[in-house]
């Protein structure tokens, strides 16, 4: 007999994480940032003013299910979302293997006799997830006022089915040519370096990478995870958890011993993850991120790493290192109440005018280079003013 239970506090969810560890690590294809740590972490750093909504799914008292939600109410609309939303790059429920329906059809039943949410907003649902290859099946019979699953953003990555060398040769000669003149540049400028680094403390601080961030992304108006405070405060708990767990890995190239740039990320099931990438913009005529890159190609074969996952995001730098991607897919279902039905589709038309802005080589220049470079001035002024005052 299955039965479902609510963990609606953090004390309860701290009990629940060695059986939720035990279900992550019965799973080889489960996202890493599915694992308890990085969710419970989160939450205790972007839990305020929101509801805790794990639900754990038990057959015959064996937790064979968790689907770890929280219900976010803002502006007088309650939406049900994933834990960590907006942090990952990839999101999903956590099942015993052959019961994934039935989890699935017991959680979307019980959801939907219940009146305390209005929207189901899933994001960054991985394309081989159950949820998004059984949703219409299992939804189809319980939603009247709408749902759908909309495909969302591209995932590039590169699997190593061949030694480095026959990988380059695959690539033009106008590749491998401009790689071998921004290394040779580089070294024009100084003793360079490469190396992978497992603590914070070890040739990079994650003040210093925090700092390198910032300053490359300053002038454009982009959200990320370390552009806030609250998020750097998450990020550097979760890389110390990284390092006494050996997940942590930060290939970083220097110059000179000073950082030029890195990639913190880390390896879970044989991928590397390639999370926050950055460079120093004083040397971007180098391409450092690119030689990074290409350190990380030639040498992580030897970690036993079989994939190189560039995670969410089409820039054009990693589609010219793999044209394979897949896709994370976003689902957004209403409950079946007038009001819901009106937030669905207001919500829909605004997601779907979002993926037509994505399209459009002029509203992403309005959006991330003229509205970032006006706020840098607003803010440069604003400091200024107070400088002044002082």
């Amino acid at each position: 007999m299955m039965k479902l239970e609510i963990i609606d506090n953090i004390l309860d969810f701290e009990k629940l994480i060695p059986a939720w560890d035990k279900i992550y690590n019965a799973l080889s294809l489960q996202p890493p940032f599915s694992v308890s740590d990085w969710n419970l972490t989160w939450w205790k750093h972007y839990g305020k003013d929101n509801q805790l909504f794990i639900l754990t799914i038990y057959q015959d008292n064996e937790l064979c299910g968790i689907a770890p939600l929280y219900i976010q109410k803002k502006n007088g609309i309650k939406t049900i979302k994933f834990l960590s939303s907006g942090e990952s790059d990839y999101l999903d429920f956590l099942f015993l293997p052959e019961r994934e329906k039935e989890c699935l059809a017991f959680i979307f039943d019980y959801l939907f006799k219940q009146k305390n949410w209005d929207i189901l907003d899933l994001t960054d649902i991985p394309e081989q997830s159950v949820l998004a290859q059984n949703y219409t099946e299992l939804l189809s019979p319980l939603s009247t006022a709408g749902m759908t699953l909309l495909p969302d953003i591209i995932c590039p990555y590169l699997q190593w089915e061949q030694s480095y060398d026959e990988f380059l040769k695959s690539k033009s000669s106008n590749f491998r040519y401009d790689l071998k003149r921004k290394l040779k540049r580089a070294k024009q400028l100084g003793e360079v370096s490469f190396r992978v680094i497992e603590n914070m403390d070890d040739c990079i601080s994650f003040a210093k990478i925090a700092e390198i961030y910032q300053k490359r992304w300053e002038k454009k108006a982009t959200d990320s995870i370390i552009r806030s405070d609250i998020g750097q405060q998450f990020l550097e708990e979760m890389c110390k958890i990284w390092e006494t767990k050996k997940y942590l890995k930060i290939p970083v190239m220097t110059i000179n011993d000073k950082p030029v740039a890195f990639c913190l990320g880390f390896i879970e099931h044989n991928k590397f993850y390639y999370y926050i990438p950055s460079f120093d913009t004083e040397f971007v005529n180098i391409s450092p991120g690119n030689l990074l890159i290409e350190f990380i190609v030639e040498n992580f074969q030897n970690l036993g790493i079989t994939e190189l996952d560039f995670m969410k995001g089409e820039e054009s730098y990693k589609l010219k290192w793999s044209s394979t991607f897949r896709t994370n897919y976003r689902l957004l279902v209403a409950n079946n109440l007038i009001k819901s039905k009106l937030i669905y589709l207001s919500q829909l038309n605004y997601i779907k005018f979002k993926n037509i802005a994505k399209t459009s080589e002029t509203l992403r220049w309005i959006r991330f280079d003229l509205l970032g470079k006006i706020k840098y001035l607003l803010k440069t002024i604003s400091n200024s003013t107070l400088t002044h005052k002082n």
